[in-house]
């Protein structure tokens, strides 16, 4: 392996600013003509474009049209999940994702491509809010903070981007990425079946557990008054979660936190290669970006359970997620302020931003935490994981072509969404705070562990006198 030193980056030329004139546009609108015609004769008039025009424009339509299919297919995959089995609803849609994934490395179309990249998206989107749903059957909040923390990690980062990633660059020929989707959809595709044999839907059917045990696994999260599962849509709850101003802070919260997870997933090798490093270089150099966004998870899951173990009646969660946006924040400031000369610097910075991940994590499971019914649930899960498929397609458009290998509007836009961040959770914590102190205020009976009135009847945190928000 040869030494990791920068090369002296490439003279980066500036694409030139030009547009299709509106007469032409507008000569070729009628009917006789395709739509592209327009554009027919471009380069007639204009410089060639160069491949990494080409890489460039494939990369824009490809992250797009991924998380266009994640988002149209949100709301539906919230439904499926509360109609269908979780569990086999997981494993169906990862075993066919890893299939589809595989499929892609055999495609001989740009279009069957593309189609396949949405369906990708498409399959994703119950992943993820499955998942949360699950942890707050089986934990309570308490303990769910770092249960999220430990599923949802960046190992992949460290393991599979990093070194596998470099020795599948040594393969020979001109099509690497191809063992890249054969690995990555076996691996999904092994991981699916897995689920689908072991993992139960709810507790009631989790064949490991002796009846007496199933009743001491629901008696644990009564207190939380957060229920378990129902399966049946109600109008109302839905409706609720639209109109609860927590959707929309904690909505606001994910579209503003995850655009520098939208910028620097698809720019940060290119960033990389900016500063002086070669394509292989810089999946080596990408690890420690996903050490940073593991150890971040671990950092912020565990300050959240230890605080709460230690102090019960702490509030760690939201404070845990702001001082985890301000290290962010710093890192991204020194990233858009030094000099492109200091290479050591901008890299620990670039790294630093992944810090974003273990707040983001505490937040997913905050939001499931704090909602009770579950059509509510189902509903603001929807709408969370619509507001991440928002943020990656807004992230990669601060990033201009004609900045590289700066990027100092994608800098610049990933130090306001962590400023934005820190208000957005800061006004959910305060709501929280003072509808909390309200009930307290109206509730004779909240020292009570059992309310017949109230307990696993599907009713939401805002009809539920009980229910108390953690934040």
């Amino acid at each position: 392996m040869s030494s990791i030193e920068p090369s002296p980056p490439n003279e980066q030329k500036k694409a030139p600013s030009v547009d299709v004139a509106a007469a032409d546009k507008q000569k070729l609108s009628g009917g006789a003509f395709d739509v592209a015609a327009a554009y027919a004769n471009y380069f007639d008039s204009h410089d060639a474009f160069s491949e990494n025009e080409a890489k460039s424009l494939r990369r824009k339509l490809d992250v797009r049209l991924m998380y266009f299919g994640y988002l149209l297919w949100c709301l539906p995959a919230a439904n499926l999940l509360q109609k269908l089995p979780i569990a086999k609803l997981m494993s169906g849609t990862m075993v066919i994702w890893g299939a589809l994934l595989i499929g892609m490395a055999y495609v001989r179309s740009y279009p069957a491509f593309i189609f396949l990249r949405v369906l990708l998206g498409v399959l994703e989107a119950p992943v993820i809010p499955g998942g949360y749903l699950m942890l707050s059957m089986w934990y309570t909040r308490n303990e769910q903070a770092l249960r999220s923390g430990l599923t949802y990690t960046n190992w992949s980062t460290i393991i599979l981007i990093g070194p596998v990633g470099y020795a599948i660059g040594a393969i020979p020929g001109a099509h690497q990425w191809k063992y890249w989707f054969i690995l990555l959809g076996s691996l999904s595709m092994a991981y699916g079946l897995l689920l689908g044999v072991f993992l139960p839907d709810n507790v009631v059917k989790a064949k490991f557990l002796s009846e007496r045990q199933k009743a001491i696994a629901v008696e644990r999260v009564r207190a939380d008054q957060t229920g378990m599962e129902n399966k049946n849509f109600k109008k109302e709850q839905m409706f609720e979660a639209l109109l609860d101003p927590k959707t929309w802070f904690m909505f606001f919260f994910n579209v503003v936190i995850n655009i520098p997870n939208g910028g620097l997933n698809s720019f940060q090798s290119l960033i990389i290669k900016g500063i002086g490093f070669s394509s292989r270089q810089a999946l080596l150099l990408s690890m420690p970006e996903g050490v940073v966004g593991t150890l971040s998870t671990y950092g912020c899951s565990i300050a959240v359970w230890y605080i709460g173990k230690r102090w019960p009646k702490a509030q760690p969660r939201v404070g845990v997620i702001i001082f985890g946006e301000l290290i962010g924040m710093i890192a991204s400031i020194f990233l858009y302020t030094l000099p492109q000369s200091n290479v050591g610097g901008r890299l620990a910075c670039l790294w630093l931003a992944k810090v974003f991940l273990g707040p983001y994590v505490i937040s997913l499971a905050l939001n499931v935490a704090n909602i009770s019914g579950h059509t509510k649930k189902v509903t603001v899960q929807a709408l969370i994981f619509m507001a991440y498929c928002i943020s990656n397609i807004i992230g990669p458009q601060f990033f201009k072509s004609d900045q590289a290998p700066v990027y100092t509007e994608g800098m610049g836009g990933i130090l306001a969404s962590y400023c934005l961040a820190i208000l957005s959770i800061a006004a959910y914590g305060a709501y929280c705070f003072f509808e909390n102190r309200r009930r307290d205020r109206l509730e004779s009976a909240r020292s009570e562990r059992v309310h017949e009135d109230t307990d696993f009847k599907d009713m939401t945190d805002r009809e539920n006198i009980h229910f108390r928000y953690v934040f």
